[in-house]
């Protein structure tokens, strides 16, 4: 987005067809494994998923349990919390991110737009701050009720997963900051291995639930 902003023809010009490439791949292996281009993902609801004896249908006769079953019982705002604070959250799995958050902040209110490097910094939290909120209320308010079920099992909200980037550069501000202080620098290193651990807790096997899920289902605070 910043490089549209800032060369929008040679950016379009490389961008573009570097990009048409993945796409098409993505398009001809879909077709030749199911005979359409739409992905398998889009028949969830339908029979391609809810067939007899499939996980996914529902029998009125028997309790559903599991993160697939999560919306059963907590609503919307629980959910929201897990994501970003509870078992699947961003902040509390990978605290790392708290410096993007005060890096977009900073970026937003303190960098001069007269500046060129301050410039990019702040195009980019602000790129990063909307991309951010846009996606994290889609997956709240915008999904069907039973696509509430946080990735399913995986190693973490894999949904949020390609803001990484994003997140990574915004964070730059907060952590030069950081560095210049003895106590920042403590606070920093614990954020990253904290942040470490939970991306290589599931080294093994990633479709299994994070570490703090783990836990908390452990000491009967969660019963999906």
């Amino acid at each position: 987005m910043v490089l549209v902003i800032r060369a929008p023809a040679r950016t379009l010009l490389l961008y573009l067809p570097a990009a048409a490439i993945p796409i098409a791949a993505f398009l001809w292996t879909n077709y030749l494994a199911l005979g359409e281009l739409s992905p398998a993902y889009e028949k969830f609801g339908t029979p391609w998923y809810e067939y007899e004896g499939s996980h996914w249908k529902i029998d009125p006769a028997l309790p559903q349990h599991g993160i697939d079953w999560a919306y059963l019982s907590e609503g919307r705002a629980a959910y929201a919390f897990h994501m970003l604070f509870g078992h699947h959250g961003v902040f509390s799995l990978t605290p790392i991110y708290l410096l993007s958050v005060a890096g977009m902040i900073y970026g937003l209110f303190h960098c001069n737009r007269s500046s060129r490097p301050a410039a990019g910094l702040r195009e980019t939290a602000l790129v990063s701050l909307i991309l951010s909120i846009v996606v994290i209320c889609f997956y709240v308010f915008g999904v069907p009720e039973r696509n509430r079920n946080y990735g399913g099992w995986a190693c973490g909200l894999r949904w949020l997963m390609w803001l990484t980037p994003f997140w990574l550069l915004a964070m730059v501000p907060a952590a030069d900051w950081l560095s210049s202080r003895r106590w920042g620098r403590w606070l920093a290193y614990l954020f990253l291995a904290i942040s470490v651990f939970s991306a290589t807790y599931p080294a093994r096997n990633p479709w299994r639930h994070p570490w703090l899920y783990d836990w908390m289902e452990a000491q009967g605070w969660i019963r999906y």
